[in-house]
């Protein structure tokens, strides 16, 4: 994270110290890191744009009924930035309030109360901030006060916050340790207090009731209405069985509340056996998918995804560090996934470094497509720390081959693909909504045997 007198680079690296400010991998943000890192080139290889739908959907529900919706898209392919893009183009409409479920409530056990409870301190905060309110007090004392009342009798018991403490109303730093306690508190493992349905049903009023005034304030302030968008469902951490629970036995829950809400979500979550149960409604499931870098048959490269990866490239490097031989065969090795593209050149700028290079060569894209592939190979095989559940090696690599194949049974998805989409060894491209088998561990399969070395596809450092 920058420091508060550092200025962030906003323009492509001219030298290899400078690659590690131009490649973080964290999501584009201001207006500023849009117009110099934003490839309109990678967003049009999606194909089907079907953010630009969500767009409409939320310009629509403006001064309307609230939106609710899901955004979904596996590990690397750039959702955070592309909801940070929809956001700023909403900035006149929308002021959102963007929560981490993995980095601000217990990921390994949290309950829709949770949530709530985090969305409603998240909202007065925000709303009561000299931002939107100035310095006057907006909020009305009756709800304040019924909000206390209602936090009284619930979250003293689950969070451990003292009683006292909310006697002398919600203050900053009361609201602090609230959000605090929800994501660190240990009495969540050891007494877990659920509500009853008449107490959800109380719970349910207040929320509202508080997503209502705090968006009258805003409309007066700001002429704008406040969009909570819940993200990281998807991260390491966070159970299944929670997000099952969550979205499916409280389907009726999520859809009364009124304000406007994204949700990032699993794939996965939205196509199980159970998928019609999921709230919204599937017209609200907005999925991002990869860029292919090769065709879905002949295994040949895609030369429009692999030109929305060189602008990429463009962006954020200087021509004179990476010739454009190069750049291409790291496009191609990083299967389209923008996680891996930054991790493979991120590498080799350090290993060009190291050796007391200028510019990034072939030996230090190798060496660093090495290193990646090698993570690929861990991931193929099996660990003692794998959950019960996990795909054997031999399914795994029957998997992969049918996939590579083009099986058509291969393309239904079951748990070991799901497991493979998860570890991004198969990757999920758009248009048909098809999948393909990451460059890599073409390569690694070539070496292994289950496909030929003379078949196509995988990279340009296999074998050397």
């Amino acid at each position: 994270m920058l420091m508060a007198t550092e200025t962030p680079l906003l323009r492509p690296a001219r030298r290899l110290a400078e690659m590690a400010d131009t490649l973080l991998k964290q999501p584009l943000e201001t207006q500023a890191e849009f117009d110099a890192f934003y490839s309109k080139q990678y967003g049009q290889a999606r194909g089907v744009n079907r953010m630009s739908h969500l767009g409409v959907e939320l310009s629509r529900s403006f001064a309307r009924a609230p939106f609710h919706g899901f955004v979904m898209g596996h590990p690397g392919v750039g959702k955070s930035t592309e909801i940070g893009r929809l956001l700023l183009a909403q900035a006149d409409r929308l002021r959102p309030i963007r929560i981490s479920a993995a980095g601000e409530l217990h990921p390994g056990d949290f309950r829709i109360h949770d949530l709530l409870w985090l969305m409603v301190v998240r909202l007065l905060s925000e709303t009561e901030s000299p931002v939107v309110s100035g310095f006057s007090k907006q909020l009305s004392p009756g709800l304040l006060d019924d909000v206390r009342k209602e936090m009284s009798q619930t979250l003293v018991k689950i969070l451990g916050i003292q009683e006292r403490e909310m006697e002398g109303g919600l203050d900053f730093k009361i609201l602090a340790k609230i959000r605090a306690a929800l994501k660190i508190s240990r009495r969540r493992t050891e007494e877990t207090t659920e509500y009853n349905y008449s107490a959800l049903t109380d719970l349910l009023e207040v929320v509202n009731r508080v997503f209502e005034e705090c968006n009258e304030v805003l409309r007066k302030e700001k002429g704008q209405e406040w969009i909570i968008v819940v993200e990281d469902f998807e991260k390491v951490g966070i159970e299944a069985e929670l997000l099952r629970r969550l979205f499916f036995d409280y389907r009726l829950l999520l859809e009364a509340l009124r304000c406007h809400l994204l949700f990032v979500i699993p794939v996965g979550l939205a196509y199980t056996e159970d998928a019609e149960r999921m709230p919204f409604g599937p017209q609200r499931q907005f999925m991002i998918p990869d860029i292919a870098t090769n065709t879905r048959t002949d295994h040949i490269p895609d030369e429009k995804g692999l030109a929305a990866l060189l602008d990429v490239i463009d962006l954020r490097l200087d021509p004179k560090l990476l010739d454009a031989e190069l750049a291409r065969a790291v496009a191609v090795a990083s299967g389209g996934n923008l996680r891996d593209l930054f991790d493979l050149l991120g590498r080799a700028g350090i290993a060009a470094e190291a050796r007391g290079s200028e510019r990034i060569e072939r030996e230090h894209a190798l060496e660093s497509v090495q290193e990646l592939r090698s993570t690929y190979r861990f991931r193929l095989g099996e660990s003692d720390y794998a959950g019960p559940e996990s795909a054997a090696i031999p399914a795994k690599i029957e998997k992969l081959v049918a996939v590579y194949r083009g099986s058509p049974e291969a393309q239904i998805p079951d748990k070991t693909l799901y497991a493979l989409l998860r570890q991004r060894m198969v990757l999920q491209y758009n248009g048909t909504v098809w999948f393909g088998v990451h460059p890599l561990v073409v390569d690694i399969l070539k070496e292994t045997g289950p496909i030929k070395p003379h078949e196509p596809g995988g990279t340009d450092f296999s074998g050397r």
